[in-house]
């Protein structure tokens, strides 16, 4: 990581969270999202928390159950479990993997595992799911609630 970048950013907290359903093998998208999310885990340091959440109609594979400091050990074998994982099967749910996403960063709060500064979830999908506007209206109050900023990425067309 260059050494400026450090200083424009201070600790945080990121639940990254990445589609992993079948649409997913259309057009290379599943590798440019494995590769997506590799980079994104090369910019946290020391003191960063994170953590992965893999979904397509449920939670596909989840690294761990609450955020971890992201040593350069930690996101070693963060970046090697990627690896482990399908990357491309079954349906889509956002609502499933945005409720998990919140309760990772609920359980860390509660358990003192986090870095006590900005919390943040990347969301990494291709397409379209069932999602409602309660689903918008919960997923909202929950990031007013946390304190959380989602952000929002879309592969493919």
């Amino acid at each position: 990581r260059p050494w400026y970048s450090s200083g424009a950013t201070g600790p945080k907290d990121l639940v990254i969270v990445v589609d992993v359903s079948g649409s997913m093998e259309q057009a290379g998208r599943a590798r440019l999202a494995k590769a997506a999310t590799s980079a994104v885990i090369d910019t946290l340091e020391w003191k960063d928390w994170a953590t992965v959440i893999l979904f397509n109609h449920g939670i596909a594979a989840q690294y761990s159950q609450q955020l971890l400091p992201m040593s350069d050990e930690e996101r070693s074998t963060l970046k090697s479990w990627l690896n482990d994982q399908i990357w491309h099967q079954g349906g889509t749910d956002f609502q499933i993997a945005l409720s998990e996403a919140f309760a990772v960063i609920q359980r860390s709060v509660s358990a003192g595992g986090t870095s006590m500064c900005q919390k943040g979830i990347l969301f990494l999908t291709d397409g379209e799911a069932d999602f409602t506007e309660y689903d918008f209206a919960q997923t909202q109050r929950k990031a007013l609630q946390f304190s959380v900023a989602l952000f929002t990425y879309a592969l493919g067309s």
